[in-house]
């Protein structure tokens, strides 16, 4: 058979958190998991005040990037540069649900 395509494959994903308040991203990774996601980490965003979630994706993931957000119901998906093996990282802000 023939390989998947890396825009459809399942995309890898980090989460960050990036609002301050403890416990979001890994309630955000847990919802992404049971949302059939692969969450390779998650961490610390360099910043914790984001007003709104980024769904941050390689220009090859862009498509994983929103399947993502519509998984979560809220974000804004945008291209960008993310760590060597991942496709998507997702910053937690503000605009999340408290964990």
């Amino acid at each position: 058979s023939t390989p998947i395509a890396a825009a459809t494959a399942d995309p890898i994903v980090v989460v960050q958190n990036g609002n301050g308040r403890p416990g979001s991203a890994g309630a955000v990774a847990e919802a992404l998991s049971v949302a059939g996601f692969e969450v390779a980490d998650a961490t610390n965003a360099t910043r914790d005040d984001h007003g709104t979630t980024l769904v941050v994706a390689r220009p090859t993931a862009l498509t994983s990037a929103e399947r993502i957000r519509e998984a979560l119901g809220y974000g804004s998906v945008m291209t960008g540069s993310v760590p060597s093996g991942i496709d998507v990282v997702v910053i937690v802000g503000l605009d999340a649900p408290a964990p």
